[in-house]
C-alpha cells in the first residue's frame, strides 16, 4: 500500500508518495529505489512553464507518426486523448529494463487544468495495475494554486509535505513486543529508547532506503555527542548489535528499528564532520549496507 503526503508550495497543492523528495527548486520528486522492490521506483515531474504556443508545439509531438516506433523492450500502452483536464494527451509505455528485468512504467500527460497549461511526467514501477492506480491518485490530486490563495497561506506550509498518515509502522503486537525489550535496555543507551519507538511507526518497508524520518534519532544522538567521549556512538552501536543479539530470534520483526539504529549510530563518527547532507547521504549508505547483510 502506497502511503501519500500531501504537498503545498505557492503553485501547487497535490497527494504524492511518502518517500519522494523534492530535488532543488524546481517540481521534480523522486525517491530512492529499495533493493529488490521495482515498485518502489517513483519520480513525478510538473512543468506549469507553458504558454499557448509551447502547448501546441509538444501536442504536435504527440501526435507525430514515429511516435509509435518504440524500441524492443519498450511497448507502447497508450497513446491518444487524456482522460484528465481538458483538451489534453498521454503517452504510456512500459520498458524493460535490461540489467534487472524489472519494468519501469513512463506515463506523460499533456493538458490544461483550472485555465492553464501543464505536462506531467511519473515514472513508476510494479505491475501496470498498480502504477495507474498510484499515478492517478497523484493525478487526480493536483490543484493550481492562484496568486491571491497563495498570499493566504501561511509561509510555513511553502514547499513542505504536511499530513502525514501513518502506513506501514511495525503491527501493534510488535511495537509491544519491541516496547517491552526495550525495557532491558543497558542505562547508557535508554537515550535511544524513545528514537527506536519513532522508528518503529515508519514504514518498515523503506528502513534503509534513505528516505526515513529521522529526527528525533539525529537529536538524541546530537545530545549524547555534547555528553560523550569522541567514538560513543561507535561504542553504543557495538553495545546494542549485543543487547539486540541476546533478545532477539532469527524471525523477530519487532526488532527492525533496533537495526536500524544500531546500523546508524555505526556510521555517525565516520562523518559527523562532514556537512548535512554529505552525512546523511553517508549514514544512508551505511545503513543500507548493515542491513542487506541482515
Amino acid at each position: 500500500m502506497v502511503e501519500f503526503v500531501e504537498y503545498i508550495d505557492e503553485k501547487i497543492r497535490i497527494m504524492l508518495p511518502k518517500q519522494l523528495r523534492q530535488k532543488h527548486s524546481m517540481l521534480f520528486f523522486k525517491g530512492n529505489l529499495v533493493r529488490g522492490k521495482p515498485e518502489t521506483q517513483v519520480a513525478v515531474g510538473i512543468d506549469l512553464n507553458f504558454d499557448t504556443r509551447r502547448f501546441e508545439s509538444i501536442k504536435e509531438e504527440f501526435l507525430r507518426p514515429e511516435i509509435k516506433n518504440r524500441p524492443p523492450n519498450e511497448k507502447l500502452e497508450r497513446l491518444g486523448p487524456c482522460e484528465f483536464g481538458e483538451g489534453g494527451l498521454e503517452l504510456l509505455t512500459s520498458v524493460v529494463q535490461p540489467h534487472t528485468g524489472h519494468t519501469i512504467h513512463f506515463w506523460k500527460m499533456l493538458y490544461k487544468l483550472q485555465g492553464s497549461y501543464l505536462m506531467m511526467n511519473i515514472m513508476g514501477g510494479g505491475s501496470l495495475i498498480e502504477f495507474e492506480n498510484m499515478a492517478k491518485e497523484i493525478i487526480t490530486s493536483l490543484k493550481l494554486i492562484s496568486p491571491s490563495q497563495s498570499k493566504k497561506k501561511s509561509s510555513t506550509s511553502t514547499g513542505s509535505m504536511v499530513k502525514k498518515v501513518k502506513h506501514g509502522g511495525l503491527k501493534a503486537k510488535d511495537k509491544a513486543r519491541l516496547a517491552s525489550a526495550l525495557k532491558s535496555l543497558p542505562d547508557d543507551l535508554k537515550y535511544l529508547r524513545d528514537p527506536i519507538l519513532d522508528i518503529a511507526d515508519e514504514d518498515q518497508e523503506l528502513l534503509g532506503s534513505g528516505v526515513v524520518d529521522t529526527p528525533l534519532l539525529a537529536e538524541a544522538i546530537e545530545n549524547q555527542a555534547n555528553l560523550q567521549p569522541n567514538g560513543f556512538a561507535t561504542h553504543h552501536s557495538k553495545k546494542l548489535e549485543e543487547w539486540l543479539k541476546s533478545n532477539v530470534s532469527k524471525d523477530d520483526k519487532w526488532a527492525g528499528p533496533v537495526w536500524f539504529v544500531m546500523a546508524f549510530l555505526m556510521g555517525y563518527d565516520a562523518y559527523k564532520d562532514g556537512d548535512a547532507e554529505s552525512t546523511v547521504q553517508s549514514l544512508t549508505k551505511v545503513v543500507n549496507r548493515l542491513l542487506d547483510m541482515e
